[in-house]
């Protein structure tokens, strides 16, 4: 890795290891962010029920 051009930024954030620890928790929090709303949209009457809305901006309503 080049972190030359860098050196003075990657310095003032708190060096190397403060920027690869904050790194790795952004990225466990994006998977999880990524996760949960997956599973979260498979929780309609059809698994794939909150799918469709999603791609094409209009809901169906069910008559109860």
């Amino acid at each position: 890795m080049n972190v030359a051009p860098l050196r003075e930024v990657v310095l003032m954030v708190g060096g190397l290891k403060l920027l690869v620890g904050s790194h790795f928790l952004l990225a466990c929090s994006l998977c999880a962010f990524l996760f949960t709303h997956v599973y979260l949209a498979t929780l309609g009457h059809t698994p794939f029920a909150h799918f469709k809305p999603m791609w094409t901006g209009w809901e169906e309503e069910l008559d109860h």
